[in-house]
């Protein structure tokens, strides 16, 4: 389905950016480490899309993962809050980015430069104030 191909990109580019200290502010540092060790002995999978939720499948429980990520996250298993199988559904779309998403976020050389020669003088000036601008210029100048 369309819709659930946006759900699920959505949802991958929101968890793709959480690092240990955000899922642990969710649940706990145990919780995570053995939602992590449960990733690599079961099989999760997407199986559907249900209003505006994806349903993930996290043997033998589902998930139901809002638009909004693992924080509104439910899932079938008694647990109440952000249980082990919310983590682990987070994890598994965390790693569901595809290697043609990896290469476009490559960093170059050329990726460096043209991001660094969209920090004109102008645009310095209106971040840190004019005063500091030439102070900063100054100190580059002398350290040169």
């Amino acid at each position: 389905m369309a819709g659930e191909d946006n759900l699920l990109n959505l949802l991958v580019s929101l968890v793709s950016s959480f690092d240990d200290s955000s899922w642990e502010a969710l649940s706990s540092k145990g919780l995570l480490r053995r939602a992590r060790k449960d990733l690599e002995r079961i099989t999760v999978e997407v199986v559907d899309e249900i209003g505006e939720s994806l349903q993930v499948s996290v043997p033998p429980f589902v998930v139901s993962m809002p638009a909004s990520g693992p924080a509104k996250a439910t899932c079938s298993c008694p647990s109440p809050g952000v249980c082990q199988h919310i983590l682990i559904a987070g994890l598994f779309l965390q790693t569901y980015s595809t290697a043609e998403d990896a290469a476009k976020e490559a960093i170059t050389a050329d990726s460096i430069r043209a991001e660094v020669s969209l920090l004109t003088p102008d645009v310095l000036k209106s971040w840190v104030g004019s005063t500091d601008y030439r102070k900063g210029v100054a100190l580059f100048v002398k350290n040169s």
